[in-house]
C-alpha cells in the first residue's frame, strides 16, 4: 500500500477527533440545552471511521472505499469544524437563520415523537401518491405508444395538460377532493405521472418493429408481445421516467404537506417557522435530504437487479 493511500484512510478519523475535541473544549457562546445526544452521534462517527481504517487493510473494498472517499469525509468535518466555530463558539451569525448543528441535533431528541408521525405521514402520501402515479404513467405511456388512434385523440391533450406545475393545481385539488390527504396523493400522482408517460410512450415508440412481426409471424398474441417484447424493451426508459417522477415526487410532498395536513414534514417546515424555529427547520431538511438520498439509492439497486439482461438483446 502507498504511503498516501495510508493517509487517506486515516485521514477522517484525526479530523472526526479535532472536530470532538473542538466541541467539547471551546466554550459556547450560542445556547444549546444539551450537547449529549450529539456528542453520542459524532464518538459513534469516530468509532466506525476507525474500525473501517483498521478493515481497511485485510478487506480490499473498504480500503477502496476509503482510499477514495477519505479525502471527502475529511473535508466534511473541517467545513462543519468552521461552521460550529463561527456559530456555536464564537456567534458570529445572525440568529435565528444560522443555529449550530448542535442546535439544530437538540429537534431529535425534543420533537422525536412529533417527527416520527411527520415521516410516517410523508411517507404514507408519498408511497400511495408515486404508486398510483407510476402505474398511470406506465398504462397511459404504453397505450400512447401502441394505439394510433389513442395517441391522435389523447396525445395533444396530454402534451397540454402534462407540462402544468402541481403546485399550481393545488387550491383546485383542495376544492375538488374531500380532505387534504386525498390532495395531496393527488398532486403527487400528477408530477409523477407526465414523466413516466413521457418516457413509456418514448420507449414504446422506439421499439424495433422488426419483433412484433416476428412474434405475429411465430403467432405471438398481443399479451405475448406485451410481455416478451414491450416490457423488457420499456424497462430501461421506465426507470428513467420513475426516476425523474421519484424527485419531483419529493418536491411536491413538500407543497403538499403544508396544504391543511395536520402531520407531514411539509407540515413540520411551516411549524418550525411559525415559532421562528429555524433550527428545527434544518432537522427536517436534513431527514427529506436522507429519506430521498436512500430511497433513490433502493431504486437503482432494483433497476441494476431487474436489467441484469440489458445487453442481451429483446428475444422472442
Amino acid at each position: 500500500m502507498k504511503a498516501i493511500d495510508h493517509i487517506r484512510i486515516w485521514m477522517p478519523s484525526a479530523a472526526a477527533l479535532l472536530y470532538l475535541a473542538m466541541l467539547l473544549l471551546i466554550p459556547d457562546s450560542q445556547v444549546v440545552v444539551s450537547k449529549e445526544f450529539y456528542i453520542k452521534v459524532v464518538l459513534g462517527f469516530i468509532t466506525v471511521l476507525v474500525l473501517a481504517g483498521v478493515a481497511s487493510y485485510p478487506v480490499v473494498k473498504v480500503r477502496e472505499f476509503m482510499v477514495h472517499r477519505g479525502p471527502w469525509i475529511f473535508v466534511l468535518f473541517i467545513v462543519l469544524g468552521v461552521y460550529e466555530v463561527a456559530t456555536l463558539k464564537l456567534n458570529l451569525l445572525p440568529l435565528p437563520f444560522f443555529p449550530s448543528v448542535t442546535k439544530i441535533s437538540e429537534t431529535f431528541m425534543s420533537d422525536y415523537e412529533k417527527l416520527g408521525l411527520c415521516i410516517l405521514a410523508s411517507c404514507k402520501t408519498l408511497f400511495w401518491g408515486f404508486l398510483v402515479g407510476t402505474l398511470l404513467g406506465i398504462v397511459n405511456g404504453v397505450l400512447l405508444g401502441l394505439f394510433k388512434k389513442v395517441e391522435y385523440w389523447i396525445g395533444p391533450i396530454f402534451k397540454f395538460v402534462g407540462p402544468t406545475p402541481p403546485a399550481a393545481l393545488a387550491p383546485l385539488a383542495l376544492i375538488i377532493l374531500p380532505n387534504s390527504f386525498t390532495a395531496a396523493c393527488f398532486l403527487i400522482v400528477f408530477s409523477v405521472w407526465y414523466p413516466v408517460t413521457v418516457q413509456t410512450w418514448s420507449g414504446v415508440s422506439n421499439l424495433s418493429k422488426d419483433y412484433f412481426e416476428v412474434a405475429r409471424t411465430l403467432g405471438g398474441s398481443r399479451a405475448y408481445q406485451l410481455r416478451h417484447i414491450v416490457a423488457p424493451g420499456i424497462l430501461p426508459t421506465i426507470f428513467y421516467g420513475v426516476y425523474i417522477g421519484f424527485c419531483y415526487s419529493f418536491m411536491t410532498l413538500i407543497v403538499a404537506d403544508m396544504m391543511g395536513s395536520s402531520f407531514g414534514l411539509g407540515w413540520f417546515i411551516n411549524w418550525a417557522m411559525g415559532w421562528g424555529a429555524y433550527y428545527k427547520l434544518y432537522a427536517a431538511l436534513f431527514i427529506i435530504c436522507i429519506l430521498c438520498c436512500f430511497l433513490i439509492q433502493g431504486m437503482f439497486k432494483l433497476r441494476d437487479r431487474m436489467l441484469r439482461w440489458q445487453g442481451e438483446g429483446v428475444s422472442v
